[in-house]
């Protein structure tokens, strides 16, 4: 049986109010995990689980965290912890770095205090964060930094990338903020920005070794492009991983293959108040939705040639955006056969099909699908909104 990573909502308080957050986090969830039941929660995942991954809401916020973690601990289970950085203290990383954790996950959304101050709704949280990343370093601790890419902060991309760079962290996790919870849907990336941060990131990894910082794309960033070369952390990707890779635990004990869908009460798979977590995970129907994905396949994923494959990508994304689980237009690989052929009716249509029927070349160079170099003086001929300008800045030779 394969042992999966778990994803432990352990509380659903928080102390932030970020715009994108899909749990719409704040107060205690109705009926959470007592701390026996979380106890015995660890000690039920000691029997079979690969790793344990705590989330909020603000995991520091719930008064019994550390003996929590001291249980995971006493277990030998590997654990990392996503936080907002505003809880964490030097007595918190002394213990963290005490209980041996592999992993502690901190959030930075914007290239700018102002961007990301205001998406997490907290004044003065940017620089908390990039003096808690000097501090983490200092102690010797393992962290990464977290991006969540949106129409508010996807032109500060090169900006955020700059301050990896500059700073102690070695490991820069991208993904995009999904139309759950908090997030409304007018602030998601549309096609034209996935497409363009996809390019970003790619030149990005190609042009920076790992050894200096090592870019992770999420399961949302993908697949199967022509044009764009392969950064994701699954490269041969198969399909959404929820109920079989992984799944995920709410702070009130309900089961989901996958955390991002807990705002559908239709994902929900049981609750571990009602029988033991690991007969849950064995069972033969555990995770239906995603085990049959196959059959909700619809449209242009339904056709798709990689659509047994594939299985219409992250799960989330394509739920968040068309209340579907099998279609989702945030692909590459369908970006790319969408315009391949379509007759440009302005320059931004003409521009997006030069990109998908494009290439890059070894030293992260774009050249159009009608061969000249992507470059920053072609882009200010364009006749384009100027945020499209600034967007395509992002990838284009000087």
């Amino acid at each position: 049986m394969y042992k999966p990573d778990v994803l432990w909502e352990i509380t659903h308080k928080c102390n932030a109010k970020c715009i994108h957050c899909i749990s719409d986090a704040g107060g205690d969830r109705h009926q959470e995990l007592s701390t026996e039941e979380a106890l015995d929660l660890c000690d039920q995942l000691a029997e079979f689980a690969n790793r344990i991954h705590l989330l909020g809401g603000e995991v520091f916020l719930r008064s019994d965290w550390k003996k929590i973690v001291e249980r995971i601990h006493s277990h030998g289970i590997p654990f990392s912890i996503v936080t907002n950085g505003l809880a964490l203290k030097e007595e918190t990383i002394n213990f963290l770095k005490e209980m041996e954790i592999y992993n502690l996950g901190l959030s930075l959304d914007g290239g700018k205090a102002e961007t990301h101050d205001h998406i997490r709704g907290v004044p003065g949280i940017y620089q908390r964060n990039l003096d808690l990343m000097e501090k983490l370093a200092e102690e010797e601790v393992s962290f990464s930094v977290i991006s969540t890419f949106n129409k508010l902060n996807i032109l500060e991309a090169k900006l955020l990338l700059g301050t990896m760079m500059n700073s102690p962290n070695q490991s820069w996790q991208v993904q995009i903020a999904s139309a759950h919870g908090r997030m409304s849907r007018d602030i998601s990336l549309d096609a034209f920005e996935y497409y363009v941060l996809g390019l970003f990131l790619s030149i990005a990894k190609m042009r920076i070794p790992d050894e200096v910082l090592t870019i992770v794309a999420g399961h949302d960033l993908g697949h199967y492009s022509g044009t764009i070369p392969n950064f994701s952390a699954q490269p041969d990707w198969d399909g959404c991983h929820a109920g079989k890779y992984t799944f995920g635990i709410c702070s009130n004990g309900d089961i989901h293959g996958c955390l991002c869908m807990m705002s559908a009460e239709e994902f929900v798979l049981g609750n571990v108040r009602n029988k033991p977590l690991r007969e849950y995970w064995e069972a033969v129907n555990f995770c239906p939705w995603n085990f049959g994905k196959i059959k909700a396949l619809t449209g242009y994923c339904a056709e798709c040639c990689y659509s047994t494959k594939c299985l219409a990508g992250c799960s989330d994304t394509a739920h968040a955006l068309t209340g579907s689980i099998g279609e989702n237009p945030l692909c590459y690989h369908r970006i790319e056969g969408e315009w391949m052929h379509r007759v440009p009716q302005d320059d931004q249509e003409w521009i997006l099909r030069e990109l998908t029927t494009g290439r890059v070349d070894e030293r992260g160079n774009i050249y159009l699908g009608s061969g000249g170099l992507l470059t920053t003086s072609l882009i200010s001929q364009l006749s384009l909104e100027p945020a499209r300008q600034e967007l395509l800045k992002l990838i284009a030779c000087v």
